[in-house]
């Protein structure tokens, strides 16, 4: 259960609460409905210029630079950086160290084929791997150890993936040996009644009010 992972988060998706995906706004309602995390995608202009997109071509979008502004006073709050693209990851950098934001950012979004550019423009900081679990092996311990091998041969804390195809025993076996599952995208009640129940170490939501409340009712 959640009461017994000290270490457990709920993050505020990008555009938690109704609000604008990828916004100023949406980080400030993440941290006011008491989230730990939010979500922002990073994408890069041409010039290398980190910006908050989830597609391609957004030319009106968020800065990473008026995102990182916006988190600075907001308390302890982290940001999961979903990194959609690695062509720039390098100009992260000193805007994180501008901010004092280095410690409050991680990214997630990184598959096996990205470590290599994440240790090498972004060395030092944390990820976790996403990983398509396939379902018909859930239940098979070789796996599960599968799946542990290549999130430790890539560098990552931990996994992140679609909480549709996660187990408790899965998360279980990963705990034991050290590595954190975080799952999203939790949005109906009735999966939230289910992943509470997982053990995960974060959960990712649009309505994070109300997985708030559901975790403090059990």
């Amino acid at each position: 259960m959640l009461k017994n992972n000290s270490n457990f988060t709920v993050t505020g998706h990008s555009g938690c609460e109704n609000t604008a995906p990828n916004s100023v706004e949406s980080i400030i309602k993440a941290y006011e409905t008491g989230c730990e995390i939010t979500e922002i995608d990073i994408r890069f202009k041409e010039d290398g210029t980190p910006v908050l997109s989830h597609d391609a071509e957004n030319r009106n979008a968020t800065t990473l630079e008026e995102a990182f502004s916006a988190t600075e006073p907001l308390g302890n709050l982290k940001l999961n950086l979903d990194i959609k693209e690695t062509t720039h990851l390098e100009n992260i950098i000193p805007l994180a160290e501008k901010y004092n934001l280095t410690d409050r950012v991680f990214c997630t979004g990184v598959f096996a084929k990205d470590t290599d550019e994440m240790k090498k423009q972004l060395p030092g900081y944390i990820y976790y791997l996403n990983m398509q679990i396939k379902p018909r092996f859930l239940h098979n311990r070789f796996y599960y150890k599968k799946i542990c091998r290549i999130i430790k041969e890539n560098g990552a804390l931990g996994l992140n993936c679609n909480h549709k195809n996660v187990t408790k025993k899965l998360v279980e076996y990963l705990h034991k040996n050290n590595i954190e599952v975080s799952v999203w995208t939790v949005d109906k009640k009735e999966d939230m009644k289910r992943v509470i129940t997982l053990g995960t170490d974060n959960i990712t939501t649009r309505h994070p009010s109300e997985l708030i409340n559901m975790i403090k009712e059990n």
